[in-house]
């Protein structure tokens, strides 16, 4: 159970929260793959600029572990960001 009053419980749920796709519903999920596969080279392009910007979570890790942290929390993000645009798009 999240403890609203500490503050590093509520930094933590933040930060997985935007790594963690959560769908409304199954179409939804499949609606959002069609989305994403429909947008392929927007959705590479957005990785490769998010790693830039991601890198500095991943402290202490020795490649090429680091590198595949780093793309795989881009990747999060990346469709985190696009799974709002589909539904702002949708709604």
């Amino acid at each position: 159970m999240l403890d609203d009053e500490s503050e590093e419980a509520c930094s933590a749920r933040r930060k997985f929260l935007e790594v963690v796709l959560i769908f409304h519903s199954e179409k939804e999920k499949e609606d959002f793959r069609y989305y994403v596969d429909n947008n392929k080279p927007s959705f590479l392009s957005r990785v490769a600029d998010n790693q830039k910007e991601c890198a500095w979570h991943v402290r202490g890790e020795k490649e090429p572990a680091q590198s595949a942290l780093v793309k795989e929390i881009a990747t999060g993000v990346t469709l985190n960001q696009m799974l709002q645009e589909f539904r702002e798009s949708v709604f």
